[in-house]
């Protein structure tokens, strides 16, 4: 997790993982200057997720209502009911709420997440309560459409296939595993921006931070 400042008093906060230990502890230290900003850009590019507790406690910070989450489900399996030609059973969750967080001032100005083929598990967990909260653009290309929460299955000679185990949806109901989540505005990375030290995605992420506080 880094934190800098860019043009016009914008945040730009970038989180690779939700992993390691003292992670709260991290963003806690970051929080205070983030509170200072005028906007706040979130890259969660290439972030392969981690500790879902971790995405919801950042994201707890982002918003001064409870936020819809989507819910999930499981395939149950009993060798009898196999056996005998039954349908499979799935185990399904009830949707829940995220909460603000208590005791801390919440950070409600203009803000955009910025998401790629490489955004996964926990950080698409992440995306979907940004998009239920309705906190900004999701800008970037779509996101990996795989929950994590995976089954290890050694193949042998030390490689292993890694199953994902969970269909998971959208508060508002959409499946994303196997799709990816769409960005509201999608940009592509260039080779072209990389060479002269630029970053597309970032570069719109501003322009459209900028429209919003001049509304």
């Amino acid at each position: 997790m880094a934190f800098e400042l860019l043009e016009n008093n914008v945040g730009y906060l970038v989180i690779n993982s939700f992993m390691g230990s003292n992670y709260t502890r991290l963003f806690d230290n970051l929080y205070e200057r983030i509170l200072e900003t005028d906007a706040l850009i979130v890259d969660m590019r290439n972030n392969g997720g981690g500790n879902s507790g971790y995405a919801d406690y950042i994201m707890s910070h982002f918003t001064d209502r409870p936020v819809r989450m989507g819910a999930w489900s499981s395939p149950m399996y009993v060798a009898a009911h196999a056996s005998w030609n039954y349908d499979p059973a799935f185990y399904r969750s009830q949707p829940r709420s995220l909460q603000p967080v208590r005791n801390k001032p919440v950070y409600k100005k203009p803000m955009a997440l910025l998401v790629n083929g490489g955004t996964f598990s926990s950080a698409e967990n992440f995306c979907v309560a940004f998009r239920s909260a309705a906190r900004g653009p999701i800008i970037g290309t779509p996101t990996a459409g795989s929950t994590g929460n995976p089954i290890q299955i050694e193949l042998g000679y030390g490689v292993y296939a890694s199953i994902c185990t969970k269909y998971e949806w959208t508060a508002d109901g959409e499946v994303f595993i196997g799709e990816g989540i769409v960005p509201d505005i999608e940009v592509e990375q260039t080779a072209d921006f990389y060479e002269k030290g630029g970053d597309a995605v970032v570069d719109r992420a501003l322009s459209e931070l900028n429209r919003s506080r001049r509304r």
